[in-house]
């Protein structure tokens, strides 16, 4: 059964149509006025948590006893079959110019296959940094401006330059995004600065944590003298008064979202290079203190494995937390078990962008917010974070 789906939007007093479409309509008898679901995703989520179609979990990977974050691996044994897609990281014959507008890049696809742009990836080059503010699937011989945010503001826009992908913005923009996203807007350009400063700050704190406690996986903290942070200086923590500055380390950010991602990795590229790729895996679930803190999954395992380490890298700070005696003892069955009750979730659904070849369904409810990518009507990405 299926019914017409109609979504709008009340704007200055009068109604915006955003879409129209034929859904799968599921009744239930304990639940007769069951809401419209998507039947790829339900089924998505279903065959994850019920460990069909070849998805499985793996075994969890802790960097310690210690450690405030596990990783739970879903593992997947599929058929051979090639990608109907490439990751934008990987493609060789894809063109990304500055417009020399802050909030547009212009993409070209040349490749012989649809390009897959993650939400939160970013771009560089000659030019002002910027980050895409949503996800993105360009298909062959196509060329579109997308929508993106800086990421340094101190650097200047230099028009017609070529940039390249270069890496995923850190974990705590995936939720601001999808929840701009699913209120089908735009994220601002302050919100993102907001980010921007807000994880320059966290990764100094952690930075010092590791340094003052004599942590053998950090190499020093962020230096305000280190040439590789560069940018405008946002601010650092107190020095004790009366010390010698020169002789101590100074924790210090910029606004170069980039360079302070890189300094970070570096010092923690011990612990970053430990997390192990486990065979057909094709997503992870971080689990914390809180419980079930992300979920990112691709269909197939040559996509995870082609973005595993940015994956990993953007999620650094949270992994590398680490403190003695915490109230933290993980239980992997229990892991388990909280990742599936939130994949059999009931979410509200609502589709955010629709072409013939591809869409993107937004998804949310009071604890998680996140995203599916379709491409021909099949998931190709899931990405679910816990709301703040």
């Amino acid at each position: 059964m299926v019914i017409l789906r109609i979504v709008m939007r009340s704007s200055r007093g009068s109604l915006e149509l955003l879409n129209i479409e034929l859904v799968p309509f599921f009744y239930s008898i304990d639940n007769p006025w069951a809401r419209v679901k998507f039947f790829n995703m339900i089924k998505f989520f279903q065959l994850i948590a019920e460990g069909k179609d070849g998805f499985s979990f793996g075994k969890s990977w802790r960097y310690s006893e210690d450690s405030l974050v596990a990783l739970l691996p879903i593992l997947r044994v599929a058929p051979k079959k090639k990608r109907g897609y490439v990751l934008l990281s990987e493609a060789k014959n894809v063109k990304i110019e500055d417009t020399g507008h802050i909030n547009k890049l212009l993409i070209e696809n040349n490749e012989k296959s649809p390009v897959y742009i993650r939400m939160g990836e970013m771009f560089t080059g000659g030019s002002q940094e910027r980050m895409a503010t949503r996800s993105y699937i360009v298909m062959p011989k196509e060329k579109i401006k997308i929508d993106v945010r800086c990421v340094h503001a101190s650097k200047g826009i230099n028009t017609g330059v070529t940039m390249t992908s270069s890496g995923i913005a850190p974990s705590s923009f995936d939720s601001h995004l999808c929840s701009a996203g699913f209120k089908m807007r735009s994220i601002e350009q302050r919100e993102v600065w907001k980010n921007v400063d807000n994880v320059a700050q966290s990764f100094c704190c952690a930075s010092r944590e590791m340094y003052n406690a004599g942590d053998d996986t950090a190499d020093s903290p962020i230096n305000i003298n280190d040439e590789r942070t560069t940018g405008s200086r946002l601010g650092q923590v107190d020095i004790t008064p009366g010390i010698d500055s020169t002789t101590i380390p100074i924790y210090s950010f910029t606004d170069d979202l980039m360079g302070n991602i890189d300094k970070f990795s570096d010092q923690i590229k011990n612990i970053l290079q430990k997390v192990p790729y486990f065979e057909n895996q094709v997503g992870v679930s971080l689990v914390d203190l809180q419980g079930i803190s992300a979920v990112e999954c691709f269909d197939l395992k040559d996509s995870w494995k082609k973005f595993k380490d940015e994956i990993i890298k953007k999620e650094g700070d949270k992994i590398s937390k680490q403190q003695k005696n915490s109230p933290f003892q993980y239980k992997e069955e229990r892991a388990k078990e909280s990742l599936k009750i939130v994949l059999k979730a009931d979410y509200e659904e609502k589709t955010l962008f629709k072409s013939k070849d591809w869409r993107i369904i937004g998804l949310k409810n009071e604890n998680y917010t996140g995203e599916i990518v379709e491409l021909k009507d099949k998931p190709i990405h899931l990405l679910l974070v816990r709301n703040k």
